[in-house]
């Protein structure tokens, strides 16, 4: 372990051992199994004989008993809609959501997120050791990796939006509710400085300084007024990524909603409140980006 950390260095040992048991892992477990059975339970559909009993006690006359017995085996039958008929209620097994679709997306974006933070858990604890050490974090490479593929199920469940025959509702939904997201996005990246600590425009200005330092030193000649230019640009290219996450984001955001109205409704009064402030949450956490939050957490009497 010493002579691989003193070679390749501390992050990249633990990426190796992580991805090592990590593929070990797959093949035996999952965690999404457990995290996506538990609590669920389904009804076992009866079977054909069960069905079959419960035909003749609604068959009329017994001289057609036999008749009716004889079209049940050619031609199938009929189960009336008040027959009696009970179902069992069974819990939900992993093997009975293997086939569902995008199960296996799931599955593997559950055990890789799982190990992603168990990889930038370590180096931030290895950083905090070891302030000066000089290695490079891979653990952001994992996390970058996890945001991936969520984005990446994300899109595909919404391409299978705009493939199907029957889906029209749904696929001017997501176009309408991007495009209009679209348009808040350009007015909240060209207006935010004025109500939050953002710095999209010292951002950018930065951004062009360095890059006109590096054609500069690299003798590449630049056109004038490239350093003047507008950030236009670049708002339209960040509301337009805002636009398309949007959309993503869409249908997953009303099951959602729905989740949460249906939990609140059945929830204990304690439970009701950590459910409003989970969903409060988001806008909390948009609020320390204000200006005056910031003001009072970096310069008030007790700034952080």
């Amino acid at each position: 372990m010493k002579c691989l950390q003193a070679v390749f260095g501390f992050h990249i040992v633990v990426t190796l051992i992580t991805f090592s048991v990590f593929t070990k892992f797959r093949s035996r477990f999952s965690l999404a199994r457990p995290f996506l059975c538990a609590g669920l339970y389904r009804y076992l559909a009866p079977t054909a004989q069960q069905l079959k009993e419960k035909v003749p006690l609604y068959i009329m006359g017994k001289s057609r008993k036999r008749k009716a017995e004889k079209n049940v085996e050619t031609n199938g039958f009929l189960v009336p809609k008040n027959a009696d008929i009970e179902l069992v209620l069974v819990p939900v097994h992993p093997d009975d959501v293997q086939a569902l679709p995008l199960y296996s997306t799931f599955s593997w974006i559950v055990d890789f997120i799982a190990f992603s933070l168990v990889v930038y858990c370590f180096s931030e604890v290895f950083r905090f050791l070891f302030p000066n050490n000089t290695d490079i974090n891979i653990s952001i490479i994992w996390i970058l990796l996890s945001i991936a593929f969520v984005l990446q199920a994300l899109a595909n469940v919404t391409v299978s939006l705009f493939s199907g025959d029957n889906v029209e509702a749904e696929r001017n939904l997501v176009i309408s509710f991007s495009s209009l997201f679209f348009l808040f996005s350009m007015m909240f990246t060209m207006f935010a400085e004025s109500f939050f600590d953002i710095g999209f425009d010292k951002a950018y200005e930065s951004f062009s300084k360095s890059a006109s330092a590096f054609f500069a030193a690299s003798d590449v000649p630049l056109p004038a007024g490239v350093t003047q230019r507008s950030p236009l640009l670049l708002f339209v290219a960040l509301s337009a990524m805002f636009g398309l996450l949007a959309g993503t984001l869409l249908f997953p955001n009303f099951r959602y909603a729905r989740m949460y109205t249906n939990a609140v409704d059945e929830a204990a009064p304690f439970y009701k409140l950590l459910y409003h402030l989970a969903f409060l949450s988001q806008a909390f956490s948009l609020m320390l980006f204000t200006h005056p939050v910031k003001n009072y957490l970096l310069y008030g009497r007790r700034k952080i």
